[in-house]
C-alpha cells in the first residue's frame, strides 16, 4: 500500500516566522544561562572577598605566632642562664644574697613579660 504523504505547501511567510520562533527560544535560553553566569559573579565575588579577609586573618594571626615565638626563645634562654646560675651557686656551696637577689630580680621580670 502506498503511503501518503501530507504536502503542505511552505510560504516564505511561514518559514519566516518558523525561523523567527527557533530564534527566540534560543534568544530565552541565552537569558536565563545570562542570569546563572551573573549569579555566579556575584557568588563568586563574595567568595574572593571572603577569601581575602581569611588571608588578612591568618597574616595577623601568623605575626602573632612568630612574636610569641620570639618571646618564648628569649624567655629560654634566660630561664637556662638562671638554671647555671643557680648550678653554680649550688657547686660553691654557699649563696651569695647579691647574685640570689639579681636571679630573682630576673625571674620577676620573666614572668611580667610572660603575662
Amino acid at each position: 500500500m502506498p503511503v501518503k504523504k501530507n504536502k503542505k505547501k511552505i510560504t516564505i511567510d511561514n518559514l519566516a516566522i518558523m525561523v523567527k520562533r527557533g530564534f527566540d527560544d534560543v534568544d530565552k535560553r541565552f537569558d536565563k544561562i545570562d542570569e546563572r553566569f551573573n549569579r555566579t559573579d556575584k557568588t563568586f565575588g563574595k567568595v574572593r572577598r571572603d577569601i581575602s579577609e581569611i588571608k588578612m586573618r591568618l597574616e595577623k594571626i601568623e605575626r602573632k605566632i612568630i612574636a610569641l615565638e620570639d618571646k618564648l626563645i628569649e624567655h629560654s634562654r634566660e630561664l637556662k642562664e638562671i638554671k647555671e646560675n643557680l648550678r653554680e651557686i649550688k657547686k660553691q656551696g654557699r649563696i651569695d644574697e647579691n647574685r640570689l637577689l639579681d636571679l630573682e630580680k630576673r625571674i620577676e621580670e620573666i614572668e611580667l613579660k610572660a603575662a
